[in-house]
């Protein structure tokens, strides 16, 4: 039997280093090539790791550093939508919810300063695959940043005043709505940078956030057709037949 190596014991700010470098890769990996594409070897090489098992004595396995993606980007993620929630939303006022919805995901768009936004590619490729459903345990609100579902948070608050103020929306129907827009924005926001990159004409990125955040405002708030509302009301049971 094959001996499996590990590495052997590191000083703690070495293996965070290495935990670091790791995370970082598996992001870009993850945004270029889908996650169920890139292998844990793989990314182990992309962070210049010679250890043919690095990723799982870090992490175990791909949910995990999933999650550790997430873990890296929320405290930035959370300071800007506390910076867009003060800037856009007066004490003691209600929202409207196309307000709400740029301060929840303006940020993600924002994610990079400057360059390809690796990780709002990285969030789309994980919507769109099987990875998501692993993971998927608590709401995308929350999931997108890698929190926790108990206590409390600025993402948490953002969706919390999007169910008030679409009182009449189901919390399920609301959350689906939620992940399916929030896929569509991340999909336009790819789509034009892979434009850019062919040297193609674009919509300045203003106009076209503008346009992606109205039709998500006005997605969310459409009455629930009684279909829908049934299949909420009943238990939800998936196979390969319903269809």
């Amino acid at each position: 039997m094959a001996r499996i190596m590990v590495p052997s014991r590191v000083r703690p700010s070495a293996a965070a280093d290495t935990r670091t470098q790791l995370i970082d890769a598996a992001e870009r990996l993850f945004a270029e090539n889908g996650i169920e594409a890139v292998s844990l070897r793989s990314i182990g090489l992309a962070a210049q790791q010679a250890n043919k098992v690095v990723v799982q004595y870090h992490f175990t396995n791909k949910k995990s550093l999933v999650a550790a993606i997430f873990e890296k980007r929320a405290p930035v993620m959370e300071a800007r939508i506390a910076e867009y929630a003060d800037a856009l939303i007066r004490p003691g006022t209600r929202p409207s919810v196309l307000t709400l919805v740029d301060v929840l995901l303006r940020p993600i768009v924002k994610a990079e300063d400057d360059g390809p936004n690796i990780y709002a590619r990285f969030l789309l490729n994980l919507l769109c695959s099987r990875t998501y459903w692993m993971v998927s345990n608590v709401s995308l609100a929350r999931l997108m940043f890698g929190l926790e579902p108990e206590g409390t948070s600025e993402t948490t608050a953002i969706v919390r005043m999007l169910d008030e103020a679409l009182p009449h929306i189901p919390t399920p129907v609301l959350r689906q709505r939620l992940c399916s827009l929030t896929r569509m924005l991340l999909g336009a926001v790819m789509n034009r940078e892979n434009a850019l990159a062919a040297n193609q004409p674009v919509w300045p990125l203003e106009a076209l956030l503008s346009d992606q955040m109205a039709m998500i405002a006005e997605a969310l708030a459409r009455p629930v057709p009684e279909t829908v509302a049934a299949a909420v009301r009943a238990p939800m049971m998936m196979s390969m037949s319903a269809a």
